[in-house]
């Protein structure tokens, strides 16, 4: 009885130390020395790298940077057909100027005074970024006009 148990007991160890040959020899046949199924990491540390100095615009990085911007900028561009729809925008442009020049006026009106009676700052400086915003209409209208 006492063989038995030895044989059992032997027979048990040898299955699970086969059991554990077998995954190991599972898990390393795949793996080949200096090769590796992924992408290799030179390739994804040089993308990574060219990625973000071309974000940045850092070095070498500065020319891809200024191509991006440049494509970023025609993609727009040609998305809105300005050549086909200039007076369009010329008129949005010309009622955005004059919608500018009824609110600064509104505002004016509207502003309760001083008690000294002169005009409040809050409202002279908002006079003054509404007057601001005309310049960059002024400019979007060069723009458009030099397309």
């Amino acid at each position: 009885m006492n063989d038995l148990l030895t044989a059992a007991c032997t027979l048990a160890f040898l299955f699970i130390l086969a059991y554990l040959v077998h995954l190991s020899i599972k898990t390393y046949s795949n793996v080949h020395e200096g090769l590796e199924n992924a992408t290799p990491a030179s390739t994804t540390t040089s993308t990574s790298t060219t990625t973000s100095t071309s974000t940045t615009g850092v070095a070498a990085g500065a020319a891809s940077y200024a191509d991006a911007i440049k494509s970023a900028s025609v993609s727009m561009t040609d998305k809105l057909l300005v050549t086909k729809y200039r007076k369009d925008y010329e008129n949005i442009i010309i009622n955005a100027e004059e919608y500018v020049n009824s609110a600064m006026l509104t505002l004016l009106v509207s502003s309760k005074l001083n008690p000294d009676g002169g005009i409040p700052l809050q409202t002279i400086g908002l006079i003054k970024t509404f007057n601001e915003s005309k310049t960059g209409l002024n400019e979007l209208m060069k723009y458009v006009d030099s397309l």
